[in-house]
């Protein structure tokens, strides 16, 4: 019996099984699913970290994001900084 499964009836010697085989092709597949997703999102955040970098506008607007989670006095205080200099740049252009 165990002659039959290693040879599967034939002359020659199988040293795995063919369903294992086709769980290793799947199992290779979803990798190089994952290795492609993983690709992509590494991309992505490099395209952001640039983006990022270059606009002042998004890392004020990402500061404002962080400070909310984790500082809300902080965030309520920048946010009225912010309306107060908007008031002074305002009435300055008015006069």
């Amino acid at each position: 019996m165990l002659c039959d499964v290693l040879y599967h009836g034939g002359n020659q010697l199988l040293l795995c099984d063919q369903e294992l085989i086709e769980q290793f092709h799947q199992v290779e597949s979803q990798w190089n699913k994952l290795k492609h997703l993983l690709t992509d999102i590494l991309t992505d955040v490099k395209t952001k970290r640039t983006t990022l970098a270059t606009n002042k506008l998004l890392q004020v607007e990402r500061e404002l994001y962080v400070y909310f989670f984790k500082d809300e006095d902080y965030l309520k205080d920048v946010v009225e900084n912010l309306e107060n200099q908007l008031k002074i740049k305002d009435s300055g252009l008015k006069d």
